[in-house]
């Protein structure tokens, strides 16, 4: 599930699944709010994709990786390390205000979601081995299965979008129209500041 679509709309659902069975009185903003927060942190700038950016790109560009021994800057390298994740749940656990935990959450829940969907289906290539790597340079884990094409978009995408809005639906007490007008809301407000920085 290579697309940054699908990486989103996979975090969306993870988000929306967890939140109504782990915390099952989450108010229903925060729901929409962290489904949104979780598909920015899932796919795009954000997620463990930025290393297919411009400014990163940039920076790759002056750094001399080739001391190191490995191409830790390239794609699905040092940023989709399964590491990071460990080391945010322990900072939202031990210093992050209670009031702000919940959309901390969401954030950690789409990047682990984005290495999740990469340790299935990433494939081999540019010098590494299918899937995530287990330490900043290596070696890969993972299945290294196809992704994309008319599967993906077809059904692929009805089905996360339609998950994830019965579980916010489920767990929120909002309308859909309610829910859909404050996901897409969050998503693009979010989205327009990550794209001008």
């Amino acid at each position: 599930m290579s697309d940054r679509i699908t990486h989103r709309l996979g975090a969306a659902v993870v988000w929306a699944w967890g939140a109504t069975t782990l915390a099952p009185g989450l108010p229903g903003w925060q729901l929409a709010a962290g489904a949104g927060i979780a598909a920015l942190t899932g796919g795009g700038r954000l997620s463990p994709d930025v290393d297919q950016y411009r400014t990163w790109r940039r920076l790759a560009a002056v750094i001399p990786e080739e001391q190191f021994g490995r191409p830790w800057l390239e794609h699905r390298w040092i940023t989709h390390w399964v590491g990071w994740p460990i080391i945010g749940a322990g900072v939202i656990a031990g210093i992050c205000p209670p009031a702000a935990a919940w959309a901390a959450w969401a954030a950690l829940t789409g990047w682990v979601t984005h290495l999740l969907l990469d340790a299935v289906f990433g494939r081999p290539g540019y010098g590494r081995g299918p899937g995530v790597p287990l330490t900043p340079v290596g070696p890969h884990v993972g299945l290294g299965l196809t992704s994309g094409g008319a599967t993906e978009y077809v059904i692929g995408w009805p089905v996360l979008i339609g998950l994830a809005g019965w579980f916010v639906l489920r767990g929120s007490g909002y309308s859909p129209a309610q829910l859909g007008t404050a996901v897409t809301a969050v998503v693009h407000g979010l989205d327009a500041f990550v794209t001008s920085l």
